[in-house]
């Protein structure tokens, strides 16, 4: 399998004050790295983030180690296939209670910055935007981006810095579907945005990239997410 991807909604979170059962449980469960990162952040909306991507993280490394179909899921050379999953506050917390987390965790990072975690071999990158946190894992590189529709956006970013063939966009949801296959491809190269933001990411653009797949999840009209992966 190419990739598996979780989805985890973090508005429960948002809302929870620090005397909060939910609140006292996610710190519980994160890694020091990802508690440190946790603690600092002091506006709801970043901290409720930060708390769901080390919540996934550590679904992923528990996962490893206690369900082997999830291994053998990543393991399959099955082309093009791919999972995706939405995942509940309340499941991901009580998995990781059974499971004893948080299970140590040791990060590198490259010269640009992509987190990688230390003896496992699986790649893995998130996003996060409005209620959501997104985690990909695969075999080989991944990237993914989450982007909330918001109400306007700047049509002037795709004139002057998109590809030509991507200029005169109108419609919101046209926009941000290239937009997170940009952010996405570049968080799978691990370099930053602006290296893409000119490159075609059309139908037609991406399917020349042939060493790379590219999936969209199907969230509600508020959202849009985009994934890839490489061979």
């Amino acid at each position: 399998m190419g990739i598996i991807v979780y989805l985890l909604n973090v508005s429960k979170l948002k809302e929870a004050s620090s005397e909060d059962e939910l609140f006292k449980d996610v710190r519980g469960l994160l890694d020091a790295e990802r508690l440190e990162k946790f603690d600092r952040m002091r506006a709801k909306g970043v901290k409720a983030h930060s708390g769901g991507a080390g919540l996934l993280i550590q679904w992923f490394v528990n996962k490893l180690k206690q369900d082997y179909n999830f291994t053998r899921n990543l393991e399959a050379d099955s082309g093009k296939d791919f999972e995706i999953t939405e995942l509940e506050l309340d499941e991901i917390i009580g998995f990781l209670k059974i499971c004893g987390a948080p299970a140590e965790c040791e990060y590198v990072y490259s010269p640009e910055g992509k987190p990688k975690l230390k003896n496992i071999k699986y790649e893995f990158n998130l996003s996060h935007s409005g209620d959501y946190v997104a985690l990909a894992v695969g075999k080989n590189a991944v990237g993914i981006d989450i982007q909330e529709l918001e109400r306007r956006f700047d049509v002037n970013i795709a004139e002057k810095f998109f590809h030509p063939c991507e200029r005169g966009i109108t419609e919101k949801r046209d926009f941000y579907r290239l937009w997170t296959r940009k952010e996405a491809y570049a968080k799978l190269k691990g370099e930053s945005l602006t290296a893409y933001l000119d490159k075609d990411m059309t139908d037609k653009g991406i399917e020349a990239i042939k060493d790379v797949i590219f999936g969209e999840v199907e969230m509600t009209d508020d959202y849009i997410c985009t994934f890839c992966y490489a061979l």
